[in-house]
């Protein structure tokens, strides 16, 4: 990571990775995302129902590791 990089990490917690994902798999799971998201609960309900409502358990999220290291 360059300068930029870190400092954007460090304020917003993400990095940004161009290139990363080809075009269909960003159009998956936009429409993941889309088809899901009005049904997920609010930030302010219970941990117990959001872990009902995790997008990444959709076929569209299997190609990518959560254990990657990055």
């Amino acid at each position: 990571m360059d300068e930029e990089q870190r400092f954007a990490f460090a304020t917003w917690g993400f990095l940004t990775v161009e290139d990363a994902l080809s075009s269909e798999q960003v159009a998956d799971l936009k429409a993941t995302v889309d088809e899901k998201g009005p049904d997920l609960p609010s930030q302010h309900e219970a941990i117990e129902a959001i872990e009902a409502y995790f997008v990444e358990n959709d076929a569209a999220f299997e190609p990518f590791d959560p254990e990657a290291t990055w």
